[in-house]
């Protein structure tokens, strides 16, 4: 599985990510556009168009699980991400981006900030849809970045 960056656009919408506490998962509140498909990072999914560029993301992400820090969205540009996998993409089907590990879930709820993956990694940092960044080094995926989760709890 390999992601790489494509073309750039702006966006000044507000970030479109909710936290619901008494379902335990993000909830993505922008316009949903028709996927093909996505990719798992545990057991948040991040939707794929038909050419597998990523669109939005939302899933299961208890705050038992929760490690609480510090945290920064880091500095980041507005980029289509798009990831190409073996076979390509088919309707419904979800490629797990790595079935060997779980991802460290981290939050910062003062500044309603919530990290999946490593929130030290360096690497190129891209937002794919208003309040979701991803960063990537190498081709790989390091980290989700979601802020303002409205009422994160």
């Amino acid at each position: 599985m390999e992601f790489s960056i494509g073309g750039t656009f702006f966006s000044d919408e507000k970030p479109k990510y909710e936290y619901v506490a008494d379902e335990f998962s993000i909830n993505y509140e922008g316009s949903k556009t028709a996927t093909c498909g996505g990719i798992l990072f545990g057991d948040i999914s991040v939707e794929v168009d038909a050419n597998g560029c990523l669109l939005y993301a939302s899933g299961l992400c208890p705050s038992s699980l929760w490690k609480s820090r510090i945290l920064k969205v880091p500095e980041h540009s507005f980029s289509k991400v798009i990831v190409s996998v073996d076979g390509g993409f088919t309707d419904g089907v979800y490629h797990r981006y790595d079935e060997k590990q779980r991802w460290t879930i981290s939050v910062d709820k003062k500044n309603k900030v919530l990290c999946i993956g490593n929130p030290d990694a360096e690497g190129q940092s891209v937002c794919i849809s208003p309040g979701l960044v991803l960063t990537i080094f190498n081709g790989q995926p390091l980290a989700l970045w979601f802020y303002d989760l409205r009422g994160l709890s």
